[in-house]
């Protein structure tokens, strides 16, 4: 299963008691529109983060799906400024050959509120180490 296949199962199954999600729409190979009765939502597929994959998006309701590279996580605490600018970005790391959790889910506006500046690279490392990396 690629990573587009296995958003769809997963908003799919996130959707079941609000039954939101009205129609996925294919934009690109890396990219999704999710139409829903509330507001639309673009998907962002991308293996390997970075800037100019995500800056044209960052100012809509975006949920950018990546892998769980340590790379990614770096990408993430070094633009970690641009990313809590959107109230409404979403970013979902994954593990497709993960045999436990398969995926961790940060919202980098919340996250910004509670946790410390300090201790943030180490704490997103702990989280995605849970779900286990992707190399």
């Amino acid at each position: 299963m690629d990573l587009k296949e296995w958003v769809k199962h997963f908003l799919k199954y996130k959707d079941l008691m609000t039954q939101d999600i009205l129609n996925f729409k294919d934009i690109s190979s890396t990219e999704l529109l999710i139409e829903r009765k509330s507001e639309p939502q673009t998907i962002l597929l991308i293996e390997d983060l970075s800037l100019d994959k995500v800056s044209s998006k960052l100012q809509e309701n975006l949920m950018i799906v990546t892998l769980n590279k340590k790379s990614n996580i770096s990408f993430t605490v070094n633009n970690w400024n641009e990313l809590i600018k959107n109230k409404k970005l979403a970013m979902v790391f994954v593990n497709l050959n993960s045999l436990n959790d398969d995926k961790w889910v940060l919202h980098p506006y919340t996250h910004d509120i509670i946790c410390d500046p300090a201790t943030l690279q180490q704490g997103l490392l702990s989280i995605a180490e849970g779900v286990g990396f992707v190399e």
